[in-house]
């Protein structure tokens, strides 16, 4: 029974141990927009908006960072 019981808690503690903490991981953010078109000035301006409040939030969102990308 101890043998159980230590194997456990060495299990336990190495799943604990083996994940990473939340806030080192990286939030992605994207939205869906028209960036060509008669609609390309209104999302080139929501584009830009985007990576203007993630400038001013020091490119974190809710404590963690945030990555953003353009395709």
């Amino acid at each position: 029974m101890r043998t159980i019981t230590r194997a456990v808690l060495v299990g336990l503690l190495a799943a604990v141990v083996a994940v990473p903490p939340a806030a080192a991981e990286t939030v992605k953010i994207g939205f869906i927009t028209s960036l060509s078109g008669p609609a390309g000035v209104i999302g080139k301006h929501m584009k830009d908006s985007v990576e203007l409040a993630l400038d001013h939030l020091g490119r974190k969102v809710g404590g963690r960072s945030a990555a953003s990308t353009s395709r």
